[in-house]
């Protein structure tokens, strides 16, 4: 596990020295300093290629089954509650039921709290959305 901590830093430190030359270049542009600016747009591309080439190589193909996965899984989850709804209604509207029926339905409260949760965390992506997304999620909810 060490290992992926090392990639998420290193991955941010990129991030964070490609913002941090973003400034340099602009002051160095503000001042005239154009032998400055070619030295830290050097530095920015140099340091751009290779983090795009890993992106593009090993991220973005991962980042792609990942969502596929919890799309898929979400779309999983969403049948397991509707049937869960289902089956409850049917052994409650019977007016009695007996200890293995309530236990089928116990045991699914878990896994269907696990997949809301789940849920929650993925509502933070909506920041990401375009501002007409946005808009267009709060007329359809």
């Amino acid at each position: 596990m060490p290992r992926l901590n090392n990639f998420i830093d290193d991955f941010q430190k990129d991030h964070s020295e490609l913002l941090d030359l973003l400034t340099s270049f602009h002051g160095a542009i503000e001042s005239s300093n154009p032998g400055g600016a070619k030295e830290i747009l050097s530095k920015m591309e140099t340091i751009a290629n290779g983090h795009f080439n890993f992106e593009e190589t090993y991220l973005y193909p991962r980042l792609r089954r990942l969502m596929l996965e919890i799309t898929e899984n979400l779309r999983k989850e969403q049948e397991t509650t509707k049937e869960f709804i289902r089956k409850s209604r049917g052994i409650l509207g019977k007016g009695k039921w007996g200890k293995d029926e309530l236990s089928e339905l116990l045991e699914l409260l878990p896994r269907l709290s696990k997949f809301f949760e789940d849920c929650n965390d993925l509502v933070s992506l909506i920041e990401k959305f375009s501002k007409e997304d946005k808009e267009d999620l709060d007329r359809r909810f």
